[in-house]
């Protein structure tokens, strides 16, 4: 834009809530927020019907619909639907957009048929599809033909996985705040948790869903069970039995997962005690929980923990991840490399060994 014309950049998403993926409030809160009111002005896009069954009554969503009707525009495409993209297409273009961001990727077929018409001159990828589109044909864009990224999530000679042009941020592309990841903060003043010792009021859990261990160091890994592969799981219990007062806790999530891994546990000879799975706390509270109780967070692969990953360290928990060659499997290494070459170099490990 020209003159005294502020940047219009417009993010794109299903929803603004705690539904679906239920970080995308909490994290773009600090997009939003950081914004330069001189010069741009942004616009948070939702297309889902029913914006109060996904969660828009949270704290941090009512703060982001704040956040953005202050410095720009929230706007619900309540009249979005599958069947009428050019439709949609049409409405933003009317806005006068200068950049769309798109949120979800695949996530929402319905919006990558949008951004097919190309409502935008520039027109990007950003967060929580975590990797290519694959959309582009022979000779010619895709639906996004940019995709914000960063030199460790992807990095420049594994370029050819991806259709879109890479557009480098200069630390990590994983924009988030802390506003809403915890209630609870750390008290640095108290010293070190012992991480072998658990009181009895550490042991029980405020929802009651099992107990812990009262002695012995505690692995967390704290992201959806189908992110566990095989090849992960078989590490995790060589740990286990070489560390033999040692405990995993796991999140049942989903519910039908852990019948199986248990099985797997039972079959590696590791008893079933030495693996403790609690249900997960709705909201970013849930994080509340694992301080002064786990040691060390394991990340899954080859398809990392995200947000859970972030508020693990948000809570103070050491994250310890082994990169994947796929961006989705890269996001650990980049914010802890963010976080400090002291994390990168100790935390993100070579090899399964």
């Amino acid at each position: 834009p020209s003159g005294g014309t502020r940047l219009r950049v417009a993010y794109a998403a299903r929803d603004w809530g705690e539904g679906g993926g239920g970080s995308v409030a909490r994290e773009m809160l600090a997009v939003i927020s950081l914004h330069s009111r001189d010069r741009v002005f942004p616009v948070c896009l939702a297309y889902h019907s029913d914006l109060h069954k996904r969660g828009h009554d949270s704290p941090a969503a009512q703060a982001l619909r704040a956040a953005c009707s202050r410095r720009g525009q929230f706007v619900h495409d309540s009249a979005a639907s599958s069947a009428d993209p050019v439709g949609s297409a049409l409405r933003i273009n009317k806005l006068g957009i200068h950049i769309l961001v798109d949120l979800e990727g695949w996530f929402d077929p319905f919006l990558v048929r949008t951004m097919a018409m190309r409502p935008a001159a520039i027109q990007v990828s950003f967060k929580n599809f975590v990797g290519t589109l694959g959309a582009a044909g022979p000779g010619r864009q895709g639906p996004v033909p940019w995709l914000l990224t960063d030199r460790v999530a992807s990095p420049p000679d594994l370029a050819q996985l991806y259709d879109e042009a890479l557009v480098y941020l200069p630390t990590t592309y994983y924009a988030t705040g802390h506003q809403y990841q915890s209630a609870q903060k750390l008290d640095a003043s108290s010293g070190p948790p012992d991480l072998l010792r658990r009181s009895e009021s550490e042991q029980i859990l405020d929802d009651q869903s099992s107990r812990l261990p009262a002695q012995g160091f505690l692995f967390g890994a704290f992201s959806n069970l189908r992110k566990i592969q095989p090849e992960l799981f078989d590490v995790w219990l060589r740990i286990l039995r070489v560390l033999p007062t040692s405990t995993l806790w796991l999140v049942r999530e989903p519910p039908f997962a852990e019948p199986l891994l248990l099985r797997a546990v039972a079959h590696a000879g590791v008893s079933a005690d030495r693996v403790v799975v609690t249900d997960r706390v709705k909201g970013p509270a849930h994080m509340d929980r694992y301080k002064c109780r786990a040691g060390v967070y394991l990340d899954t692969w080859p398809f990392n923990g995200h947000s859970t990953g972030v508020e693990a360290l948000w809570a103070g928990l050491p994250l310890l991840t082994l990169p994947a060659a796929r961006m989705a499997g890269r996001v650990a290494a980049s914010i802890l490399r963010a976080a400090g070459a002291g994390l990168f170099s100790v935390l993100v490990s070579r090899s399964f060994d």
